[in-house]
This record gives structure tokens, C-alpha cells and sequence, in this order.
């Protein structure tokens, strides 16, 4: 029995590639060779390298049986994967038949090809690492900025007529349900899925408008497509994707909301959640994409579906698996389903308003409150850099109240703000937004985008006594780590300026003094019953196996 379960020998190739299993098919030394076997796929391990054969297989979604078609899904593979991890991938090499017996790049007619790696160690893959505790916030949040930076370099624009249409998208949501529900025939989750389909049908019908808007915005792109834990592994200290998906280009040509949607998805699936919620805010925060989170509870239940649909297909033939590995299949399969459906629950979101002068703690109170609440924070510092065209630790040299940081400039930020907080609460999410909100019309602003998405609104009025805030603004500039350009001098201005929150403006206020060392849990109990009656919680996690 193999790690997988199976009660037989366990992978094997076909008799004119048996050769491959000896070392001597081989143009490097190799001591030992290891095939496995993968729906797609048989790699072979052989020392430093790996070698990746496709499989003459047909599924629903791929038909791999032409010879032709295998050779351009290997040149294909090589081709899109080297921007993701150009240090992974080496080459395509030939498979011949040499003095009766298969072999790697030797002379002759190839018998198939096979993409050439360097080997990795497969306890860095990513699911590995979460299932470990062996993956730093730095690392996941590190790989969601990256994830946000590769996306504006993949090739963009429509790739065919209806690529990323809101009936193109519709259609591939419903035959991924449709898949799903057809491969996990006999497991009984059949009425399951059934409902998810009838709910992902009309998440896609509603957002519609979104999708389009997604579309007409360049946000369809070349992507990796498949971007699921164990297609990610640490090399040289990075997170790195790998092995994305070469088969289809109607499924690769895809919205990015839908790539970073698959990990995030995958990570739920884990059972991790305060990592999925770093991916997610760090690749808002480097792309400033907010307006994918309307697609988000869509993207979610279809990525979660795809993984159910992989589970239930490996169930397929249980004659081969064990009674254990059989149960932990469909258990893993049930799982993603409730991920589906917890992505596609109807909630109340929520609002913060972190409010307060620089150095009063509202970004490190924010950051914070992210975790627990399950929240995307929107930051005045960040968004104001992107509004000016520079990276979030560029300095704009503006003067202070000047440049960037004059009244028309900050009104452009507090509008942007705002929208950024209506595409979070449009697609059910909670929001923190970090800015000072210092003057009355910005606070009103924000509290009319919240009735408009009919969301609870909460002020988090962040204090500090004035000695506090002058060293901490000295402290941060002396690090020189963080986005706000605020120093002694826009404090001045700041306190100066401030327009003190009132009974009129009618909100909902927490005062944090962010000296005390027990704020954040003072915060979140008082925060507790802010959501309104008939708002819904999300349902229990279900324990990884």
C-alpha cells in the first residue's frame, strides 16, 4: 500500500516507457527513480531533475490522447509556467525508443515528450506547510503583493470573443457544478451541490454588471489558473507558484480575481483562515483591486467546486483505495462544499471607520483587527500613493497640507476610500478603512456609502496623548518602513485642523486608547454586538483531516 492508500503496486507506465524507470534512460547520473502518478500527469523523480509526461487521458475538461496535442501541452507548460518560476523550469526534452528501451534526449524519433524541472523538495509545498504550522504571515502575505505584481505583467486583453463575458463566466461556473456534481455520483453529496449550482447560478446573474466591468478594465488576463496549495512551493526562502494550467485557454484566460480566489479558497479549505485573510489583504493593497471582492463570493464557490470535483474524481475507482483513504476523500470533498457554501451565504457587512491623528495607533490597531473580524482594511496612505501614480513607501515630497496632501487631493482620497469600502460591502465583506477623518464631510461620506450598501458602521477613535504621538511619528520615520509620510509638523497641522466627532453626525463610537495593552480585545468586545439582528454568522469549521 502507497501513501495514497492504494492497495496495489501503485503507478505504473505503460510497457513502451518502462524504460524509464531504470537509470541508465537517463543523460545525467541517477541512483533511483520514483514515478507518480497524477490525473494528468506521470512524473518521474529522477536525482536532481523530474521529468513530466503527459497521460493519454480524456476528462470532461481535457482530452489528452493525441500525440500532437501532448507535445504542445509539454512546449505550453514550459512556456507559461516560466513566469511564475523561471528557476523551476529547464526545458522539453524527447522521450525515443533507444536499442529497445525508452530514454531521455537520446537520438532518434521521440516516443513523447516531457518537460524537464529541477527537483524541489516536496515538503515546501505550500499545503504541506499550512498543514505543518510552518508558513510565517510574512511569507503568505509576501506571495498575495507578489501574486498582485505578476498580474500586471501577464498578457492582458480579451483572449477570444466571450473570454471573461458575463455569459462566458456564467457558463464555466455551471459546467464546473455541473462536473462536480456528475464525479461525486455515489458519495451523497449530490443534493449539495445541486443547491450550491442553483446559488452560483444566480451569484453570476447578479453580478453580471461586475463582471462586464471586469472585462471592459483589462482584468481578464493570461493567468495561472490553477493556483491551488500544492501547486505553490518555498524555494530559495519565496513562496512560489508552479505547474499552472496549460490545457485549456478558455480556462486560463480568466479574470485575476478568480487566480487569487483559488488560493484563498484553498487556504479556507485548510482550515486557515487568518492566512487566507494576509493573502487577501496584501494582494488588495499591492494590486488595489477592492472591486474584485464584488466577484469574490462567486470566484470562492466555483474554486471550491473545482477542488470538490478533483476529490470526488479520486474516489473514482475505490477498488484501489483503502476504507481509511476512501473516507478521507469524502470528507476533504465535503469540506470544499461547505467552503462553497459559506462563500455564497447572505450576510450584513460591517464597517470600521479607524479615525484619529498620525501616530495615534490607527494602522497598527487596524492591522490587527483584521484577523479576528475576517476583514479587508483599506488605507488613506497606501491609496493615496496609488492615486499619485507611486509605490506606497515612495515619498511624494509634498509639503505639509500641500502637494498630495492639499484639500482637492485629500478629497480624491476619501472618495476613493469610499468606493473601495462599497465593492468590500457589496460582495458581503467587512471593511476597516484607516484614515485620519479629520474633517465631518469625510466621516459623512463614509457613513452614506454604509446606508447606501446597508451595512453596520462603527467609529474606532484611536488617542493618544500628544508626547505619544510626536515619538511615535519620530520612530516610524526613523525606520522608514511604512507608507505614511506624516511627521511633528502635519501633527501640528492635524491637531489644529481636527473637526471633533459629535451627537450629530449620529455614529456608533469605540474609543481606543492605544496605550492600553489589552485595546484590541476591549475593541472587539465592544465591537461584538454591532452587527444587526438577521445578520449571519459564518457556519463552524469543519477539522482538517
Amino acid at each position: 500500500m502507497d501513501a495514497t492508500g492504494a492497495v496495489d503496486s501503485g503507478p505504473v507506465l505503460p510497457m513502451h516507457l518502462r524504460g524509464l524507470m531504470h537509470p541508465q534512460a537517463y543523460p545525467h547520473p541517477v541512483d533511483r527513480i520514483e514515478l507518480i502518478e497524477t490525473p494528468l500527469s506521470w512524473v518521474l523523480l529522477a536525482g536532481p531533475w523530474v521529468y513530466k509526461l503527459k497521460r493519454p487521458v480524456r476528462y470532461p475538461f481535457v482530452d489528452q490522447r493525441c500525440p500532437t496535442d501532448r507535445k504542445r501541452l509539454c512546449h505550453e507548460e514550459l512556456r507559461l509556467n516560466r513566469r511564475f518560476a523561471p528557476a523551476l523550469y529547464v526545458a522539453v526534452c524527447t522521450v525515443v525508443m533507444a536499442q529497445g528501451s525508452a530514454c531521455i534526449d537520446a537520438p532518434g524519433e521521440p516516443l513523447e515528450y516531457a518537460v524537464r524541472m529541477h527537483r524541489f523538495d516536496r515538503t515546501e509545498q505550500l499545503d504541506q506547510l499550512v498543514l505543518q504550522g510552518r508558513v510565517g504571515e510574512g511569507e503568505i502575505e509576501q506571495l498575495g503583493a507578489w501574486l498582485a505584481q505578476c498580474h500586471r505583467t501577464l498578457p492582458g486583453g480579451a483572449h477570444g470573443r466571450d473570454a471573461g463575458s458575463p455569459a462566458a463566466v456564467s457558463a464555466t461556473v455551471a459546467r464546473n457544478a455541473a462536473e462536480c456534481l456528475n464525479a461525486a455520483t455515489g458519495l451523497g453529496s449530490g443534493p449539495r451541490i445541486a443547491q450550491l449550482a442553483t446559488l452560483i447560478a444566480l451569484e453570476s446573474a447578479h453580478r453580471a454588471a461586475a463582471l462586464a466591468w471586469r472585462r471592459a478594465n483589462q482584468r481578464i488576463r493570461e493567468c495561472h489558473a490553477d493556483l491551488h496549495l500544492s501547486n505553490v512551493v518555498r524555494l530559495d526562502g519565496r513562496l512560489q507558484p508552479f505547474d499552472c494550467l496549460e490545457f485549456d485557454p478558455a480556462l486560463r484566460w480568466i479574470d485575476t480575481a478568480l487566480d487569487v480566489a483559488f488560493l484563498y479558497a484553498d487556504l479556507l479549505g485548510y482550515r486557515a483562515r487568518g492566512l487566507a485573510n494576509r493573502l487577501l489583504n496584501a494582494y488588495l493593497s499591492a494590486s488595489g483591486d477592492y472591486h474584485a471582492l464584488r466577484l469574490l463570493p462567486l470566484y470562492v464557490a466555483d474554486r471550491a467546486l473545482v477542488r470538490a470535483k478533483v476529490l470526488a474524481l479520486q474516489t473514482a475507482d475505490p477498488g484501489r483505495l483503502t476504507t481509511g483513504a476512501l473516507e478521507l476523500l469524502k470528507r476533504r470533498h465535503e469540506r470544499y462544499l461547505t467552503v462553497a457554501e459559506q462563500a455564497l451565504q447572505r450576510r450584513q457587512p460591517r464597517c470600521l471607520m479607524m479615525a484619529g491623528l498620525p501616530g495615534s495607533g490607527k494602522s497598527w490597531l487596524a492591522e490587527r483587527l483584521a484577523e479576528p473580524l475576517e476583514a479587508v482594511v483599506v488605507r488613506s496612505d497606501v491609496e493615496r500613493k496609488r492615486l499619485a501614480g507611486l509605490a506606497a513607501r515612495d515619498a511624494s515630497h509634498s509639503a505639509p497640507g500641500g502637494g498630495w496632501y492639499a484639500g482637492a487631493h485629500s478629497d480624491q482620497v476619501y472618495e476613493r476610500l469610499s468606493g473601495c469600502a462599497a465593492d468590500a460591502l457589496d460582495g458581503g465583506r467587512d471593511v476597516i478603512v484607516d484614515a485620519t477623518f479629520d474633517r465631518r464631510p469625510y466621516r459623512t461620506l463614509l457613513a452614506a456609502t454604509c446606508r447606501s450598501q446597508g451595512a453596520a458602521l462603527s467609529v474606532v477613535h484611536c488617542q493618544a496623548p500628544e508626547p505619544a504621538l510626536r515619538e511615535r511619528i519620530l520612530a516610524r520615520q526613523a525606520a522608514a518602513q511604512d507608507p505614511s509620510e506624516a511627521d511633528p509638523a502635519v501633527l501640528s497641522l492635524k491637531m489644529r485642523a481636527w473637526q471633533p466627532l459629535s451627537e450629530e453626525e449620529g455614529l456608533s463610537v469605540v474609543a481606543a486608547d492605544t496605550r492600553d495593552a489589552n485595546v484590541l480585545a476591549g475593541v472587539l468586545e465592544r465591537l461584538r454586538p454591532i452587527r444587526q439582528p438577521g445578520a449571519t454568522a459564518p457556519a463552524p469549521e469543519i477539522p482538517h483531516a
